[in-house]
C-alpha cells in the first residue's frame, strides 16, 4: 500500500445527512511558496474553459451530484 510507504495519513469525518470529509496529511511534500488566502473566489464558468479531463464527484446526496453535473455542463469533462 503506497500510502503507508509514503507515510500519508487519511482520516474520515462524517456527519449523517450532512456529508463526509477525508483530510489527507502528506508529510513528505515541501511547500514551494505560500499564497495569501483571498477567501471565496468567484469564477465565471461561462468564460472559463477546462481541458478535457475526467472528474469523480462523490457525495452521499444525489442532489449535490446533480448540481455539480449541471453547473459544469458544457465543459469537456467526463463525470463519474
Amino acid at each position: 500500500m503506497i500510502w503507508r510507504f509514503l507515510h500519508i495519513g487519511i482520516t474520515l469525518n462524517s456527519i449523517s445527512g450532512k456529508g463526509s470529509t477525508f483530510p489527507i496529511r502528506i508529510p513528505q511534500i515541501t511547500i514551494a511558496s505560500v499564497v495569501e488566502d483571498r477567501g471565496i473566489v468567484n469564477i465565471d464558468w461561462k468564460k472559463t474553459f477546462l481541458k478535457r479531463s475526467k472528474m469523480l464527484s462523490v457525495d452521499d446526496l444525489t442532489i449535490n451530484r446533480e448540481l455539480v453535473s449541471e453547473y459544469l455542463k458544457g465543459q469537456p469533462l467526463e463525470l463519474f
